[in-house]
């Protein structure tokens, strides 16, 4: 409880497949909650799409990487520049609050 969640999501993309394996014993220290935010994506781009799709950030891909973004990709939080806000914000009942 002293340390407040922050992750949601982590896509693991064109991982060796040592990882996915090592992830079977890694995951049982974690609570289930941190782990079930962990997704090995598949190796094609169409799953890597739909991974992206699914977290609303497919359109901040570069097209070098195989986006559809032109240009350059905008930083947060760095001074001059503007704040990724293309993602649609998490739902409440994801957010935690601190208890004090």
């Amino acid at each position: 409880d002293h340390y407040p969640d922050r992750l949601a999501k982590c896509l693991l993309m064109r991982v060796p497949g040592i990882f996915a394996r090592a992830w079977g014993t890694i995951k049982n220290f974690m609570d289930d909650a941190s782990a079930s935010k962990v997704v090995f994506v598949g190796a094609s781009p169409e799953a890597e799409k739909v991974a992206f799709d699914a977290i609303g950030a497919w359109e901040l891909i570069p097209s070098s990487y195989g986006g559809p973004r032109e240009g350059e990709v905008p930083v947060p939080n760095i001074p001059g520049e503007e704040n990724v806000s293309l993602a649609p914000p998490l739902e409440p009942t994801l957010l935690r609050t601190r208890s004090k």
